[in-house]
């Protein structure tokens, strides 16, 4: 299902996000678009700091694609069976 922000990218990882041009990322509760922004759903983020999902979100995040708000992740195989593979712990 989707997952807030605030619940999927709960790691130690979330503390040393940072954007291209080096902006500190701050995780929100809740993530909504403007009047200018789409709402988007990404499925299938990846493995953290190695997915293009995941290099996309931290794009969105960093307010690089500014008519694109990340709303909702949905990330099927670390949050689910590949929770304890490689990458899930990361995730």
């Amino acid at each position: 299902g989707i997952k807030n922000l605030s619940i999927s990218f709960t790691s130690p990882i979330n503390n040393s996000l940072q954007s291209k041009n080096n902006k500190k990322l701050t995780m929100v509760e809740f993530a909504t678009p403007s009047e200018n922004q789409a709402e988007v759903i990404l499925i299938g983020c990846g493995c953290p700091l190695r997915g293009m999902g995941w290099y996309h979100a931290v794009q969105m995040l960093g307010n690089e694609c500014p008519s694109a708000k990340l709303c909702h992740v949905v990330e099927p195989w670390f949050l689910g069976g590949g929770a304890d593979g490689p990458g899930g712990p990361e995730f």
